[in-house]
């Protein structure tokens, strides 16, 4: 949980289970208890697979992302990349 948002993550499934609709019922009652506590948003795992779509979601596409090392040096790192990105768009951009 991260604030009014719930994240589920699904790392695994045993198709002999299927029949018993194990993670559906999960899921259902996952969702019923984010309801009932109040909570936004439940934001499934990454990706459109088939197990998401009873759900219908509203899938969010992200193209880029830059994850930065809690570091001196991730730090420094990130400010020379973003100084280099930004010199780059200004000679496209002439």
């Amino acid at each position: 949980m991260l604030g009014p948002d719930l994240y589920l993550y699904f790392s695994g499934y045993d198709p002999s289970w299927r029949k018993y609709g194990v993670m559906t019922l999960l899921v259902t009652e996952t969702i019923k208890w984010a309801i009932e506590h109040g909570l936004q948003r439940v934001n499934l795992s990454t990706g459109n697979d088939q197990s998401k779509l009873r759900w219908k979601p509203y899938e969010i596409i992200f193209r880029d992302a830059v994850q930065i090392a809690p570091t001196a040096r991730g730090r420094c790192a990130y400010l020379a990349y973003e100084v280099l990105l930004t010199r780059t768009r200004r000679r496209l951009v002439r």
